[in-house]
C-alpha cells in the first residue's frame, strides 16, 4: 500500500446459500452491487496490514465491539463452570476439622478463580457496550440537552467526554437511531446494574473493597452481564427500520443478535441500506 488512507478490500461473489459466519468476532461484510455489471453482487470485507517485527501481517477487520463481547462470554463460561461448584464449598467446611486449613486454603483458591472470571466478564461486557455507543455517534452528531434553565450543546466528541453513562445509555443513543425509550425494556435494570458494579470494580475505594466481591458471589452474574448484549441487540434489531440512520453509522455492528442473523449491508449507487440474511452461523 502506498499511503495510509489507502484500504485493502478481499472482494469475493455473492452466494446467499453459502453465507457462514464461522466466528462472531468477524466484521460483518458489505454486499456490493455493481452498476455496469447486471444482477451481480460481491460481498465485500476490509483487510488490515499492520507491521509486526518489521514483517507486514494482514487480516480480516475484526469488530472491536465482538471482540469484547467474547472475551467476556469466555469468561462467563469459566464463571458457569465454577458457579455449581462454589455454591456447594459449605458442605465441605467443617471447622472442627483437622484438615480445615488445607482444604480452606484449597476453597479459597477455587473462590479466587470464581472472582477473577467475575470480574472480567462484566468489565469486558461494559467495555463492549462502551464501544458500542462510540461507534454509534456520527462524527457530525450535534446533541442538544435541554432543560427548564438552559440548552446545552455538544458534538461527538464532547459527548463520549462529558456526558454521563445514564443519559448516553438511554437518550443519546436512542436520540441517534431513533428507536423507544432503553428505560422501558426489561434488561434496563441489569444496564445499570452492570455500570455500577463495574464502577465499584474499577475505582475500588477502601470502604468497599471485600464487599464488591462479596457481591460477584451472590449476584446473577449472567443476567447482568448479558444486559450489554440486550441492549446492542435491541438497537441492532430496531434501526434497520430507520431510514434516517447512513450505513456507515451502522456498519462496524457485531454479530451477536439473539436471532441469529448475519447482517450486510446492501450498497448500490449511493444508497446503503441493511441487509438481513437469516443464515444459522457456528
Amino acid at each position: 500500500m502506498k499511503n495510509k488512507n489507502e484500504k485493502m478490500f478481499l472482494l469475493s461473489k455473492f452466494d446467499v446459500n453459502s453465507i457462514e459466519l464461522l466466528d462472531m468476532r468477524f466484521l460483518p461484510p458489505k454486499i456490493l452491487v455493481p452498476d455496469d455489471i447486471e444482477d451481480y453482487k460481491f460481498l465485500s470485507r476490509s483487510i488490515e496490514e499492520v507491521d509486526i517485527k518489521k514483517n507486514r501481517v494482514k487480516f480480516l477487520t475484526p469488530s472491536m465491539v465482538a471482540l469484547q463481547i467474547n472475551i467476556a462470554n469466555e469468561a462467563l463460561r469459566e464463571v458457569k463452570a465454577l458457579n455449581n461448584r462454589i455454591q456447594s464449598l459449605y458442605s465441605e467446611q467443617d471447622l472442627s476439622s483437622e484438615s480445615t486449613g488445607e482444604s480452606l486454603i484449597g476453597h479459597t483458591l477455587e473462590i479466587y478463580s470464581f472472582i477473577e472470571h467475575a470480574q472480567k466478564a462484566i468489565i469486558f461486557s461494559f467495555t463492549a457496550l462502551e464501544t458500542f455507543i462510540n461507534l454509534s455517534i456520527p462524527h457530525d452528531f450535534i446533541w442538544e440537552k435541554r432543560t427548564t434553565r438552559k440548552t446545552e450543546v455538544y458534538n461527538k466528541e464532547q459527548v463520549e467526554r462529558y456526558v454521563s453513562w445514564k443519559e448516553k445509555i438511554n437518550l443519546v443513543v436512542t436520540d441517534i437511531y431513533k428507536v423507544p425509550q432503553i428505560k422501558q425494556m426489561d434488561f434496563w435494570s441489569d444496564l445499570i446494574e452492570l455500570l455500577d458494579v463495574r464502577n465499584r470494580l474499577i475505582h475500588i475505594k477502601s470502604s468497599d473493597d471485600t464487599e464488591v466481591l462479596t457481591d460477584l458471589l451472590n449476584k446473577n452474574i449472567f443476567k447482568i452481564c448479558f444486559s450489554s448484549q440486550e441492549y446492542i441487540n435491541y438497537i441492532s434489531e430496531n434501526v434497520v427500520e430507520n431510514d434516517n440512520v447512513k450505513a456507515n453509522d451502522i456498519e462496524k455492528f457485531p454479530i451477536i443478535s439473539s436471532k441469529r442473523k448475519i447482517a450486510l449491508f446492501q450498497k448500490n449507487v449511493d444508497k446503503v441500506s441493511p441487509v438481513y440474511i437469516p443464515e444459522e452461523y457456528r
